[in-house]
């Protein structure tokens, strides 16, 4: 990920890019699996794509960070609370490889949202109406809307999860409309869903299921 590009440019170019480019040469809707982060594409692309579920089956979310309330990864915390110039200088360092590449922009972007409003659920606020005009073609930046995403959702969190922290998993839920599958993993911390050794048996199979299933 460059360093000025955040989950908003995901959103708005890659995720749109990588949708069009499958559905086109396959000519099959896709299915969305996320994880972290990768849940925001989804949500954020919805609202300015009204085509978006039209191209999708299923979104696959594990693990979602919508709501910063009760986080409590202390590295995550401690990112979070470095000053900003600090942040600017050696935030390429320190997240470069540690659990994967992510860009200064990127953590400012979650610095923002953890100081102000505790949600990820808008981009990043340039504090300047001229800035924020040519990043967003209005002079503030837009929250998106989680009722504008229809495409059906299942959904995995975990209760060891510091991250993607049960209460605030709570309050994302009900915010979904179309929510189909919902599974709380009581041992699940917030990589277990990647790199879990029982991740297929408790995750992937029964994605691979409800895939079979609406094929």
């Amino acid at each position: 990920m460059g360093v000025l590009l955040s989950v908003d440019e995901l959103a708005r170019y890659d995720l749109p890019a990588s949708v069009d480019y499958t559905v086109r040469k396959t000519g099959q809707k896709i299915y969305y699996v996320g994880h972290s982060q990768g849940n925001l594409l989804v949500s954020w692309h919805s609202p300015p794509y009204p085509s978006w579920p039209r191209k999708s089956k299923l979104f696959f979310a594990s693990a979602p960070i919508f709501y910063l309330q009760h986080i409590k990864s202390l590295p995550f915390l401690l990112l979070l609370k470095l000053p900003t110039p600090l942040l600017r200088s050696r935030i390429d360092v320190y997240v470069a490889h540690n659990p994967g590449g992510t860009s200064i922009q990127n953590i400012l972007h979650f610095s923002q949202a953890f100081h102000e409003i505790r949600q990820i659920l808008s981009p990043y606020d340039w504090r300047s109406p001229k800035e924020n005009l040519a990043h967003y073609n209005q002079t503030i930046p837009l929250t998106y809307n989680l009722s504008t995403m229809k495409v059906p959702t299942a959904l995995w969190s975990g209760l060891r999860d510091l991250m993607a922290d049960p209460k605030d998993v709570s309050s994302l839920i009900p915010q979904i409309p179309k929510i189909i599958y919902h599974k709380i993993l009581p041992a699940f911390d917030h990589l277990a869903f990647v790199f879990g050794v029982d991740a297929p048996q408790t995750i992937y199979y029964e994605i691979i299921k409800m895939i079979k299933k609406t094929l």
